[in-house]
């Protein structure tokens, strides 16, 4: 029996040798690359769960928000990996389908009355290395506006936004809430998500405007052919994020 048994291997050794000989190297290649995507995008899933159940179980308020934070950095990452998946171009995704996707996964985290949404006006192709910054710059952007724009449990919305120009492209994050006069003396500029946005911004080759009153405040980013010009009128908008 032992023998026939190995008899029966043998052929069927030879047809999965033969297969992979048949196999392209480019398609053997993309076939990898996606397997490898598909389990760095699960790994990242797992981190994020493992921060949230972890925050639930903190006792300090601090640590329960810094592990909260984390958990929407993973997460923002992590969309970048499911985009990638679904891409029919490598190392490439659509801004407009993963803004739309990184915003339901803010919404579905936030614990207050506030309301988000995402308008974006072209769902061009963008490398998913700068899709990842832009994406951290999002997530800092509403973790702040969580933070300081809503205090004593305010209502009110965020809403993001990524719009095409001629020479580039705008992407901002506003909010309806008290603006930077009236809300808790927690300056943006000295605060390790601002270190994030501002060094993003560097890498994203972004200039950053903020205005704010008591309406609310908009931070935006412009990626443009003539950001050195952009640079040179930072008193009179363009400037790092400013603190609340």
């Amino acid at each position: 029996m032992l023998q026939m048994s190995e008899r029966r291997e043998r052929p069927l050794d030879g047809v999965i040798e033969g297969s992979m000989e048949e196999i392209d190297p480019a398609r053997h290649q993309e076939i990898l690359l996606r397997e490898m995507q598909h389990r760095v995008a699960n790994s990242l899933q797992i981190v994020a769960s493992i921060l949230s159940l972890k925050s639930r179980t903190v006792n300090s308020d601090d640590a329960r928000l810094h592990l909260l934070d984390a958990c929407s950095r993973v997460m923002a990452v992590a969309a970048v990996q499911r985009q990638l998946l679904e891409s029919k171009q490598p190392d490439t995704i659509r801004i407009g389908d993963y803004l739309s996707e990184l915003g339901q996964t803010l919404a579905t985290s936030l614990t207050q009355e506030v309301s988000l949404s995402v308008i974006v006006d072209t769902n061009v192709a963008m490398e998913s290395s700068k899709a990842v910054a832009m994406g951290l710059i999002v997530t800092e952007l509403v973790i702040n506006a969580l933070r300081h724009a809503f205090p004593r449990q305010r209502r009110g919305k965020i809403v993001i936004k990524y719009k095409a120009i001629r020479s580039g492209w705008t992407l901002a994050v506003s909010d309806d809430g008290v603006g930077v006069a009236s809300a808790p003396i927690n300056a943006r500029g000295a605060g390790h998500g601002s270190k994030i946005i501002n060094m993003l911004a560097e890498e994203l080759d972004a200039c950053i405007q903020v205005k704010s009153d008591s309406k609310g405040t908009c931070v935006s980013l412009i990626h443009a052919v003539g950001r050195n010009e952009l640079r040179s009128t930072r008193g009179s908008g363009c400037a790092e994020a400013a603190g609340r």
